[in-house]
């Protein structure tokens, strides 16, 4: 009987400590999970930001390209008034 009431105690411990491991395995994969979850969501939300970054960077890209285009069409207009007044003047001496 003494036999018996050991083998029961020491099977119980068994399957409590089995038990107790089990859940923590399963807790710490919950717990990598979850932070698998967030370092994505975090990720995924430096790609947004980042994609608007981009596009805003291509309009102020295409704004600046488009007042350097004006300056340039500026420039040129005046050098060729520029240039016709010169030849103005010496026409007239």
């Amino acid at each position: 009987m003494n036999k018996k009431l050991v083998f029961r105690y020491v099977f119980e411990v068994i399957v409590i400590v089995f038990s107790v491991s089990l859940s923590f395995y399963i807790q710490e994969l919950l717990n990598d999970r979850e932070k698998n979850l967030l370092k994505n969501e975090g990720l995924n939300g430096v790609l947004n930001d980042l994609s608007v970054d981009k596009s805003q960077f291509k309009m102020a890209s295409d704004v600046i390209y488009y007042r350097i285009k004006l300056i340039e069409d500026f420039f040129h207009d005046h050098l060729i008034a520029l240039e016709c007044k010169r030849k103005e003047i010496q026409k007239r001496q």
